[in-house]
């Protein structure tokens, strides 16, 4: 591996909102010739002490809470700016990891390393962000119970010490996160987008994303295909047999070659995922009205209308 003097260092950071388009926008600005995003898309660099263990408490033993939502992370210097070594000549070598935007001492780790660095953000109503989240840790066995339960045990879960991805009410107060951004940095490197917005033309938001960062030639994005679209199980219980260790599952490990086992398990997970429940209007108006002093900061802030 080259000396951490010889690497390159990114310049750009999607730093969130969780659930609000950052997968997708990652792999569009990627099809550029002048940008280079890291693979993995959240390395969370800037997210853990350098040079610790990253870990999270939660509802499932850390060893599994690690494989199932950090084992790509990276605090190690030289392994992170590894990840930049084949971005050639690109002018824009960045990453996106959402944690960025919640974790208050990112803001200025961030500042420190790359204190010319642009930083793009997209806020989502909060109701929706929420739900989203819930849902895709639903997906992921990590959490057991219902939306409206889970956001109300969420101050307890934090007084026991829960991470961030059990944090659904507090990622969504995004006037509170990107104040520390502009304490950190000019106002002209930071960039926040509507995902709405991005929902309606992802090719025009691509753009104005690529525009902030200094690139200004026409590109066609091919945005045919998205990031990581939600999803509800039909089954749990089918869920949790497809999860969870168990006595059949164990019998089957010695009866079933491994590669069988892992398509009938993926052929399985297909067939009981179904479409995510829309969330009712007085639900969504009850939330979303939790957030209007938020709202009205990030207008404020921004100098323009947010639109919930």
């Amino acid at each position: 591996m080259p000396p951490v003097s010889a690497l390159i260092k990114p310049n750009f950071f999607l730093v969130g909102a969780a659930k609000s388009g950052t997968t997708s926008l990652a792999s569009y600005l990627d099809q550029h010739p002048s940008v280079f995003m890291s693979q993995p898309k959240e390395p969370n660099f800037f997210a853990f002490p350098p040079d610790s263990t990253p870990s999270c408490n939660g509802p499932l033993d850390g060893d599994v809470l690690f494989e199932r939502l950090l084992k790509y992370s990276t605090t190690s210097e030289q392994a992170y700016l590894a990840l930049f070594n084949a971005a050639g000549t690109a002018s824009i070598v960045g990453e996106a990891s959402v944690r960025y935007l919640y974790q208050p001492e990112v803001p200025a780790r961030l500042a420190g390393f790359c204190p010319d660095a642009r930083i793009v953000v997209i806020i989502r109503n909060p109701a929706e962000r929420m739900y989203s989240h819930y849902h895709m840790n639903v997906m992921a066995q990590l959490e057991p119970l219902t939306f409206e339960a889970a956001l109300a045990a969420e101050d307890a879960r934090i007084a026991q010490g829960w991470g961030w991805d059990w944090h659904y009410r507090r990622v969504s107060m995004y006037a509170d996160q990107l104040e520390r951004y502009f304490a950190a940095f000019a106002p002209e490197q930071i960039a926040v987008f509507d995902y709405g917005d991005f929902q309606a033309d992802p090719k025009l938001l691509s753009g104005k994303v690529l525009e902030h960062l200094g690139v200004n030639d026409p590109f066609e994005f091919d945005c045919s295909s998205s990031g990581m679209v939600g999803a509800a199980p039909r089954s749990r219980w089918l869920r949790n047999l497809i999860w969870e260790d168990s006595l059949l599952k164990r019998l089957g490990r010695k009866a079933v070659p491994g590669g069988l086992r892992r398509k009938v398990s993926a052929y399985v997970e297909r067939k009981n995922q179904s479409t995510i429940p829309p969330m009712s209007d007085a639900l969504r108006e009850a939330l979303t009205a939790q957030f209007e002093e938020q709202r009205v900061k990030l207008e404020q802030m921004l100098g323009r209308p947010v639109c919930w």
